[in-house]
């Protein structure tokens, strides 16, 4: 499998979900899993994730019992790295939508040596449920860049060499700056 993408998971909501699954439904690649780390959802949030996990063959879905305790982004996304079957790893956030070429744009700039992190786009509050075909089929060529923003990509080798990400991070964003 040349592809792994990872995200960590807690208490989002299902539309945010639903668009992200879209997206990577939508690829042109298909050489990819979706390995999502829930570290440990509310019951009301559960009650649906999986269900609607489940009608995506590419996700591989794990449950990270952590009740009481702090979000660890971190520890959910090095669970996922080292379950992960792909040759290269894709962090990602789960409220992302991808354009449809994603992963081959990913695969053009691919090299052992490099690791890249780059843009994303997050829909707004008033975006239509309706307009959601048109992000998967038009062509951003023109808006790629590589910048510093929490997603990143690199071989699964070079983050089991540096043992994955620094577990001492709490709560939410400061994974996104190991």
């Amino acid at each position: 499998m040349e592809f792994s993408i990872i995200v960590a998971f807690k208490n989002r909501d299902q539309k945010r979900v639903e668009y992200f699954l879209e997206s990577l439904q939508w690829q042109s690649i298909k050489d990819f899993e979706l390995v999502v780390i829930n570290q440990g959802s509310d019951e009301e949030v559960n009650a649906w994730l999986e269900p609607l996990l489940s009608r995506y063959s590419f996700v591989n879905y794990i449950y990270n019992f952590t009740r009481g305790q702090l979000f660890n982004k971190s520890n959910a996304l090095n669970i996922g790295i080292k379950t992960a079957a792909g040759k290269y790893i894709v962090i990602a956030d789960i409220d992302i939508v991808f354009p449809h070429n994603y992963l081959e744009k990913i695969r053009d700039q691919l090299s052992p040596e490099l690791f890249f992190t780059h843009n994303a786009f997050y829909l707004s509050p008033t975006f239509k449920t309706e307009d959601i075909q048109s992000l998967f089929t038009k062509d951003y060529t023109n808006i790629w860049q590589e910048k510093f923003i929490g997603l990143c990509v690199a071989e699964k080798e070079a983050f089991i060499e540096i043992n994955g990400f620094d577990e001492y991070y709490l709560l939410w964003g400061g994974e996104d700056d190991d």
